[in-house]
């Protein structure tokens, strides 16, 4: 009888412990491939070991960009296209970030940066744990995410930009007054 008692005390306190873990539902993780979600914050240094956080950058539009230095020819157009959108909507408050996924040659990143032009910050993530721990990107870059002031990813783009119009056409679902 008292074994009885033991057991059923023991299970009651199983299936409760079970309902209440059921219950706390864990937050799903991001799906890149879904607009309308909240982009995932998280924090990376830049080239020049400045840390930066995506949250620190809401209220205002945001480019999130992926490449990799080694992947240099392909990339390489999309970084001009998005330097010129930079210089034409920072002073709207456009904000770029540019992730490079791997990141391990800093030296050559800042070499490419300084060649090409670009003043807008670049990332680096070289253990990928923004690109696949955080937003869950299984593979493939450049990959780019149009965030509006509110945080919340209104257009992926998977590949490479084919056009400045391309751009700016996904860039306008950011943008306050798109001119």
């Amino acid at each position: 009888m008292k074994n009885l008692r033991l057991y059923s005390t023991l299970l009651a306190a199983l299936v409760l412990s079970c309902s209440i873990i059921a219950c706390a539902k864990p937050k799903p993780p991001f799906e890149p491939g879904e607009p309308g979600a909240e982009a995932p914050d998280f924090v990376l240094k830049t080239v020049d070991g400045e840390k930066l956080r995506l949250s620190d950058f809401r209220s205002r539009p945001i480019i999130l960009y992926f490449w990799s230095d080694d992947l240099y020819p392909q990339c390489e157009q999309d970084m001009l296209l998005l330097q010129t959108a930079y210089a034409k909507w920072s002073n709207q408050g456009l904000v770029l970030l540019a992730v490079d996924i791997y990141g391990y040659d800093v030296a050559s990143v800042k070499r490419f940066a300084a060649n090409k032009g670009l003043t807008f910050p670049i990332l680096l993530d070289p253990k990928l744990e923004v690109y696949r721990g955080i937003y869950n990107i299984p593979s493939g870059v450049p990959i780019t995410y149009f965030i509006n002031n509110e945080g919340i990813v209104e257009v992926i783009k998977f590949g490479c930009f084919n056009s400045m119009d391309e751009m700016e056409s996904k860039l306008s679902s950011i943008l306050i007054n798109p001119k």
